[in-house]
């Protein structure tokens, strides 16, 4: 293990806004805590690991988590309809098919559940890369 060594010379340069930037963003991709640590890495050649996510990932990511949105919307609606539905002000044709529907809804439900574990793991998997 190396011993820790206090850090007391400095080197300075200029940049542009632009090339500032550009460090800020790499560093980040590198997962240093500091410019300084990502410079040092760099300029001493040390291994450095970089995190890439592609557009066609975010947008996936995105478009999942949306979904997941809306199937929780739809979920909502379904069950506020069937509670609705079965109340006895309600004719009882309508509590009849009410009660034959309840169970086409509870699947229905079950698939929503399945697809948001389906979803979770899928962004949990592709977050973490």
């Amino acid at each position: 293990m190396e011993q820790f060594q206090k850090r007391n010379t400095w080197i300075r340069m200029r940049l542009t806004a632009a090339e500032m930037q550009a460090i800020e963003e790499l560093s980040q991709q590198a997962n240093c805590r500091t410019k300084s640590e990502y410079a040092r890495k760099m300029l001493l050649k040390k291994p450095r690991v970089v995190h890439h996510q592609d557009e066609s990932l975010k947008t996936f990511l995105h478009v999942m988590l949306e979904l997941k949105r809306t199937l929780n919307e739809i979920t909502a609606n379904m069950t506020l309809a069937a509670e609705q539905l079965s109340s006895p002000a309600q004719s009882p044709q309508i509590r009849m098919w009410s009660k034959i529907t309840e169970q086409d809804v509870t699947r229905f439900q079950k698939k929503i559940d399945d697809i948001f574990q389906t979803a979770d793991k899928i962004y949990n998997l592709w977050s973490q890369e």
